[in-house]
């Protein structure tokens, strides 16, 4: 039986798959600012009445 990770996740769990995050505008970001631990996480957008929604990365820096 052959089952597509995006059915389990999305399907099975609600899990957003980060297929799409722009992972080369963070890699700028942090050649830019030379700060390379942060915290990465993914949110949902809140659309009411929407079937499929858009996910939006989090990073967030600690800053000593």
């Amino acid at each position: 039986m052959h089952i597509a990770m995006h059915e389990v996740l999305l399907g099975g769990w609600g899990c957003p798959i980060g297929e799409l995050f722009d992972l080369e505008a963070l890699s700028d970001m942090c050649r830019q600012q030379q700060r390379w631990s942060f915290f990465m996480t993914s949110e949902v957008c809140n659309v009411p009445g929407g079937v499929a929604r858009s996910v939006l990365l989090r990073s967030v820096h600690r800053y000593h």
